[in-house]
């Protein structure tokens, strides 16, 4: 019990640095400087999701680690049962062939956006992201959807956070994100044009429960040279 105590956080906190180190991968000296881990220690619990096919290394002789697709087969079946993705997804598929883009489906963990459903478009060009890719709150039209629709305690508490993290977020353009929430809560939707991805665009719309709580987002994602303004707004008003 005793090394199960021990050997499980760590095991979990390797997991979320290796997340966050994405495709590229995490140098082993790096994972040892941000968990406090020694490096043997690290090699030790990386040889068993190797073994599982969770991780691999990139390189050779100074590897770089990271996770590979199999950690979605783990939570692949929590995505696709969740009774909000079964119930979106009959209008995903709808609003796919209606527009012609790609449709996805957010839900809040923590102060992040999950990717938890995705109806991609057919067109050759497209903008699709992978299950499972988290966003910060403040950057995008699906995250702007649902920070507008927050209790003004919790918006300006999670304005605050990300001002603390992204030095970017001076006051005024602080403010600036506060104006543009405000609009979001009037007109029921929010547009972003290259705010995560450069020449990508977006409109969103909160999912509201029987609560009346938002309890997701759903967004019409497509390439900026199909989207004109008066597209973007055409597609928050049909979402």
């Amino acid at each position: 019990r005793q090394t199960a105590a021990m050997a499980v956080p760590q095991l979990l906190a390797l997991l979320s640095a290796l997340g966050a180190g994405g495709a590229r991968g995490v140098a082993l000296a790096d994972l040892s400087a941000q968990l406090g881990l020694a490096e043997f220690q690290l090699r030790e619990l990386l040889v068993p999701l190797v073994e599982q096919g969770m991780v691999e290394p990139l390189g050779h002789e100074l590897p770089r680690w990271r996770m590979t697709m199999k950690v979605l087969e783990l939570a692949g079946p929590l995505l696709a049962e969740t009774d909000l993705t079964s119930q979106l997804m009959p209008i995903m598929v709808r609003l796919a062939d209606e527009t012609g883009e790609t449709l996805s489906l957010f839900r809040r963990s923590g102060d992040e956006h999950v990717l938890i459903a995705v109806q991609p478009s057919r067109q050759p060009v497209r903008y699709v992201l992978d299950v499972g890719q988290r966003f910060p709150l403040y950057l995008g039209a699906a995250g702007k959807a649902e920070l507008a629709f927050l209790a003004s305690a919790e918006r300006e508490r999670l304005l605050q956070h990300a001002a603390a993290a992204d030095r970017s977020i001076t006051a005024a353009a602080a403010d600036r994100l506060r104006g543009q929430l405000d609009k979001v809560v009037a007109q029921g939707y929010a547009t972003s044009v290259s705010e995560r991805v450069d020449g990508a665009t977006a409109a969103a719309a909160p999912i509201f429960s029987s609560s009346g709580a938002v309890c997701g987002v759903l967004s019409i994602m497509m390439p900026a040279f199909r989207a004109d303004e008066a597209r973007l707004h055409q597609c928050g008003a049909l979402l």
